[in-house]
């Protein structure tokens, strides 16, 4: 029969989702289409000023330029709000202003669209009033340009090729705004999504390991009521014996009373030691695993099983593990413990070995014996709580658990 232990030397970490990180993707959100922002103000500079030739006092350019920087600015030292509501301000203002100058037949209006899905993506869901709110005033505006001549801003004429130059470049940039902003927003819903279901996922995780919990407590209450119950009910009959019976029936009686009151220690022993794993936080530490199993062969050199059993220990001398070593000394305790138990001696050499090998990052360690063995129905519940592999047993059940 073999047992078999995988130490791990490292444990997954669960990411949670939370406000935090909706903040910071809404950060980041708000850097990126100021760049872009950025990039496009650029371009039109390019065309405007450089193609065009038309002078810098006569377009709004520099404000645009002047705005987006300042929005970076505000976004570099934290005052991300400040980033958004200066920023969509300016905009709008700004647009408001060129829009009175040019034509429609420029596609000056496309850019309210833009703003309008800039401001519903840089305040996103949380704000969502706000970001609503400066989508609507883009709307007004827009109405504002088109029904209303405010004759106090002189008007920029432009040849009909020049407006159709401007239409395409108006268009394919306001269009790749509203893209990107859409583009933004499905990578948002997608990570969140992905991250709703992880927490699905870790709920129902954790659901059903509470009803794995719910289950072995059950089993614990009728488990361990059973193993307190049955030695106390054999004293009490043994006790009564020893009231009415002979010398030489006492004497047999107290020695069946020492054995009752053993196994009985012996489970409360084992009920702590769960205790005391349940609550103790993992420590892990480097352990010279040959050394603490020649320790524990040692605690054994007592029991008359042990000493008919010839125990072999194939680890190297500077073999380390990285364990918790008491947890590990524990379920080592405990194999060795069912090896000799459980060992035939009805063959002419029972053994027990212990090895151990590296596997990838992992320490495998094996406790090989020749004795009576362990069903193959049994194998995969041998880990749980008060389960017994046989029917001769007299443990708790506890030990490898």
């Amino acid at each position: 029969m073999s047992q078999e232990i995988d130490v791990q030397t490292s444990s997954p970490n669960l990411h949670k989702y939370d406000y935090e990180l909706y903040r910071d993707r809404q950060k980041q959100l708000c850097f990126r289409l100021l760049l872009f922002q950025f990039i496009i103000c650029i371009g039109y500079f390019v065309y405007v000023v450089i193609i065009l030739n038309t002078p810098l006092t006569q377009t709004f350019l520099p404000l645009f330029v002047v705005a987006t920087l300042f929005a970076l600015f505000l976004w570099k030292i934290g005052r991300y709000s400040w980033a958004v509501i200066f920023n969509l301000s300016a905009l709008n203002i700004l647009l408001f202003l060129i829009s009175e100058r040019l034509t429609t037949n420029t596609g000056i209006d496309l850019y309210y669209v833009a703003i309008g899905a800039e401001a519903l993506v840089l305040f996103g869901y949380e704000q969502r009033k706000a970001g609503v709110g400066f989508a609507l005033f883009s709307i007004l505006l827009f109405l504002l340009t088109r029904f209303l001549d405010f004759e106090a801003i002189p008007p920029k004429v432009y040849s009909q090729n020049e407006e159709s130059i401007f239409f395409a470049i108006n268009s394919i940039a306001s269009f790749s705004i509203s893209i990107y902003c859409v583009v933004m927003l499905m990578t948002v819903n997608n990570q969140t999504q992905k991250k709703l279901q992880q927490i699905t996922m870790t709920a129902e995780a954790q659901n059903a390991e509470l009803q794995k919990t719910n289950k072995e407590l059950d089993r614990f209450v009728y488990s361990a009521s059973h193993d307190l119950k049955s030695p106390l009910s054999s004293i009490k009959g043994l006790i009564h014996i020893m009231e009415i019976g002979e010398e030489s029936e006492r004497q047999e009686c107290m020695a069946k009373i020492k054995q009752r009151v053993n196994a009985m220690d012996d489970f409360l022993k084992d009920l702590t030691t769960y205790s005391r794993n349940s609550r103790l936080v993992v420590s892990f530490e480097f352990v010279l695993l040959k050394q603490v199993v020649k320790e524990l062969l040692a605690s054994f050199e007592s029991s008359k099983e042990a000493n008919k059993i010839n125990f072999q220990i194939e680890i190297k001398d500077d073999f380390v593990v990285k364990a918790d070593a008491y947890r590990l000394k524990v379920v080592l305790t405990n194999l060795i413990a069912n090896a000799i138990k459980y060992a035939d001696f009805a063959k002419a050499q029972p053994k027990v070995t212990i090895k151990a090998y590296k596997k990838n990052e992992d320490a495998i360690i094996q406790v090989v014996d020749n004795g009576i063995g362990i069903a193959s129905e049994h194998l995969g519940k041998v880990f749980n709580m008060f389960y017994r592999a046989t029917e001769k047993s007299s443990g708790s059940g506890l030990g490898l658990y």
